[in-house]
């Protein structure tokens, strides 16, 4: 359900999730979790909201691929080309 908590403990939703990375071109799990809500910031971005914020990006599971610093996300996102987020 979009408007259930992404974690008991804070304030944002799946909801906000799905509008950064559908609406807002968000690429990677790090850009939503510090930049697009609060979860990083409250320290709440633990492996399991980590891992669903992946899943909803559509990229896939962290155990599946080598990590890249976020960029196989991207490319997975954008048929295999890596695309760079302004720093």
């Amino acid at each position: 359900m979009l408007s259930s908590a992404s974690t008991p403990r804070g304030p944002d939703i799946w909801a906000q999730v799905d509008f950064a990375c559908d609406e807002e071109s968000a690429l990677t799990v790090d850009d939503v979790l510090s930049r697009r809500t609060t979860l990083a910031v409250r320290g709440l971005a633990s492996g399991h909201v980590s891992e669903a914020v992946r899943h909803r990006l559509g990229a896939p599971s962290i155990a599946d691929t080598p990590s890249t610093n976020g960029q196989e996300v991207a490319s997975h996102r954008f048929g295999g080309v890596a695309l760079r987020a302004k720093s």
